[in-house]
């Protein structure tokens, strides 16, 4: 074996080893802060009990409906939500690729099973891998990747979206289309990972997808700029000849092929062409805050600094919660000032940003549209750029903009990282050049000028440097895990199976014996008053039913909620139930106007906060329903009711009833109020709602006329033009 071949056996088994220790640290990071409860397939309370907020149920919702449904295409399609149109899993933030992968094997799996710890646990295994290789491109020694892959490690927004928005956590897929990039710019080896990266990104969370092709695009568009400047000469990147290596033909097939695998593979999981609009509302609402970046609040938790105040934002700001780590602002605040110092300094400015221009017209894309067109600082919005309607539409695709700031996060930590192993460089004793001669030595994969030591060749002042350099990353970690030091001890706390109780997250459903019964009797439950709670959707997949609920992000929210109307007005009508199906609602005021109309062959049930219908069964002995008020009335609104204060101020003229279908309809059939022998002429009336309460109906009479007596509580019915009550 030539000595060639040994080398080159010996540096593959060095990064086999340096990938196989970054991969440890991950993991390592992982039990720290998480330890080991969340491991636990069976063990689901945590995930029912919400982590932060109620989204992770939404998650695991969705892959209990997808496992319990048959297999259909598109892949991704669970029929037992949105009945009967199912939901894309993709919609749930359900992790199609892993959903689909552990589907496989649903029937030697346990009946509760969850992934979502394993899911995580493998995020920081991949994040420590993918930090390992994008710093490697720019470090020398082993122990300097190490140390930035452990910095990735403990990205606050990877802390802070695990378990939260478990996809959210995948932030791997950014720094391996990063190191992608720069490797081909370094070695000229061509990025074919890019193909997986789209894929992956498809199948776990749309929003890495602008991220990843942004950087895919800035690569494109830079190598076939070399290419036209280079034409007809031998491009060479680092000594390396890349003659032949990347024409035009084969970056342009390249980036097509991108685009057909993103298309393909999202067609198939039931991203793209579902029928379902990836356009919703929000944009400029849940935006970075210009103070992102030094302000350590977070949803559910505003502490995340141990040296650093909370400061104040507004609106959903907080889903734009960027906060880099005080050791990361102060060693970013100084390697990306100094780096570009350094290029005015030798003239090379203008060339770096033609080298990266692509880089860096995408990362300056992902601040703006991180910022929105409503930019704010603290609770202020300091200004608000309107719109075309046509450019907002396809921004709200994208409506948590604070998001798309990832890109940018990555390489300030980079920058961090790099800028602690290289500090050696800003040491270099100028002044003593021409005393003691210059050495040059090799560094950080870059040429670095330092003073010798007489009769030491440079020896010692390269231990010097490796020593400064390791004294600073180490610095740098501490002082970043130490201000990080609130959060850790949170997250440590945070899933813990000594501290919860089976059934603890919602006892009146998990430990009601009439919603046992009642479903065990109905394979499916129809969802009158339109919703998507996550809790009841939960509950019910873990009951194996089919239902109409839709908690998803996306969806044909109008069409579900003209299906539910469309079955409360059959109900109304007393026409036939679907036999085996439970129709529940939690709105009082309509359950009580169904129970005017029902048949004998119909049994209503008290299921706590819901009421249920349904054709009779033996054996559920649930607790019947009894109808509050008065058969064709219904109850006016008084002022003194909670939500009276976020209601418009009704006219002397205006009577305030609690919104229904059934009421709605009555309305359009009548034309005065009747209470008693009075009656009241009405001349129209407005559904009002808004995002503190329900629907309510103002109802407009004649002028001129007292209804003083209609109000404040009181049971009005509706009058036709015969003068029957309706």
């Amino acid at each position: 074996m030539t000595r060639e071949k040994r080398m080159m056996i010996s540096e593959k088994n060095a990064r086999r080893m340096s990938v196989f220790v970054c991969a440890l640290i991950g993991a390592l990071s992982f039990v720290f802060l998480y330890g080991l409860d969340s491991l636990h397939v069976t063990f689901d309370w945590w995930i029912l009990n919400g982590y932060v907020e109620e989204d992770i149920i939404q998650h695991y919702t969705g892959w209990m409906a997808f496992r319990d449904s048959p297999w259909a295409f598109p892949l991704g399609l669970a029929r037992n939500l949105g009945w009967p149109s199912g939901v894309v899993i993709s919609f749930t933030d359900s992790l199609p690729l892993v959903s689909l992968f552990f589907k496989c094997f649903s029937r030697i799996l346990p009946e509760t099973f969850q992934f979502f710890g394993w899911y995580i646990l493998a995020c920081f295994v991949l994040q420590g891998v993918a930090a390992g290789l994008l710093a490697g491109l720019f470090t020398k020694h082993p122990w300097e990747t190490w140390g930035i892959a452990g910095l990735f490690t403990f990205s606050p927004i990877l802390i802070e979206r695990a378990f939260r928005h478990t996809a959210l956590a995948s932030q791997w897929l950014i720094l391996f289309a990063l190191y992608y990039y720069f490797r081909e710019k370094k070695t000229g080896k061509f990025p074919w990972g890019f193909l997986l990266l789209n894929f992956l990104c498809v199948g776990i969370h749309p929003y890495f997808l602008p991220m990843v092709w942004g950087i895919l695009a800035a690569w494109t568009l830079e190598s076939l700029w070399r290419r036209r400047k280079s034409r007809g000469h031998e491009l060479e990147i680092n000594g390396r000849s890349l003659k032949g290596n990347a024409g035009w033909g084969k970056i342009l097939l390249f980036f097509l092929g991108n685009l057909g695998v993103t298309g393909l593979s999202g067609w198939a999981l039931g991203l793209f062409g579902s029928g379902v609009s990836g356009a919703s509302s929000g944009f400029g609402y849940y935006s970075m805050n210009l103070n992102a970046l030094v302000n350590p609040s977070s949803l559910g938790m505003e502490g995340w600094s141990a040296l650093l105040p909370t400061l104040s934002q507004t609106g959903g700001n907080y889903d734009g919660f960027n906060y880099l780590g005080l050791g990361v602002l102060l060693a970013a605040g100084a390697g990306v000032p100094g780096k570009a110092l350094a290029l005015i300094k030798e003239r090379k400015l203008w060339s770096f940003c033609k080298e990266y221009a692509g880089l860096l017209v995408f990362l300056l894309f992902c601040c703006l549209f991180a910022l929105s067109n409503r930019v704010t600082f603290g609770e202020r919005e300091i200004f608000h750029i309107p719109l075309p309607e046509a450019v907002e539409r396809l921004c709200s695709v994208f409506r948590a903009s604070g998001r798309m700031f990832y890109p940018v996060y990555e390489m300030l930590f980079l920058a961090a990282g790099v800028f602690a192993v290289r500090l050696p460089a800003y040491f270099s004793v100028r002044g003593n050049a021409g005393k003691l001669g210059k050495t040059t030595v090799r560094h950080s994969r870059e040429e670095i000028v330092r003073p010798d030591v007489p009769g030491k060749e440079g020896k010692h002042t390269e231990m010097w440097g490796n020593r400064l350099g390791a004294a600073a990353l180490a610095l740098l970690l501490g002082l970043q895990l130490y201000d990080l030091s609130p959060a850790i001890a949170w997250k440590r706390a945070s899933i813990d199976a000594s501290r919860m109780e089976a059934g603890s997250y919602n006892p009146a459903l998990y430990e009601s014996r009439d919603w046992a019964q009642a479903l065990a009797a109905y394979g499916r439950v129809e969802i009158l008053n339109y919703h998507h709670d996550y809790n009841l959707a939960a509950f019910l997949m873990k009951h194996h039913v089919q239902s109409n609920i839709l908690p998803a992000n996306r969806g044909d929210f109008t069409e579900a909620k003209k299906r539910c109307e469309s079955m409360i007005l059959q109900l109304y009508e007393g026409k036939p139930m679907e036999d085996g199906v439970l129709y529940i609602t939690d709105n009082p005021v309509l359950a009580s106007q169904l129970l005017w109309n029902l048949s004998e062959e119909v049994s209503a049930y008290d299921l706590g906060d819901y009421m249920g219908f349904g054709r009779k069964q033996e054996g559920v002995a649930a607790k019947a329903a009894v109808s509050g008020g008065e058969k064709g009335t219904y109850t006016s609104i008084s002022a003194d009711s909670p939500d009276w204060l976020y209601m418009r101020g009704a006219g002397e003229n205006e009577i305030v009833l609690p919104y229904t279908v059934i009421l709605e309809r009555e309305l359009n059939g009548a034309e005065a109020l009747g209470m008693g022998e009075e009656t009241v002429k009405i001349v129209g009336y407005e559904v009002y709602s808004n995002e503190y309460i329900q629907d309510y109906v103002y109802v407009a009479c004649e002028e001129g006329v007292d209804i003083s007596a209609f109000k404040d509580g009181k049971a009005v019915r509706m009058v036709t033009g015969k003068g029957e009550s309706r």
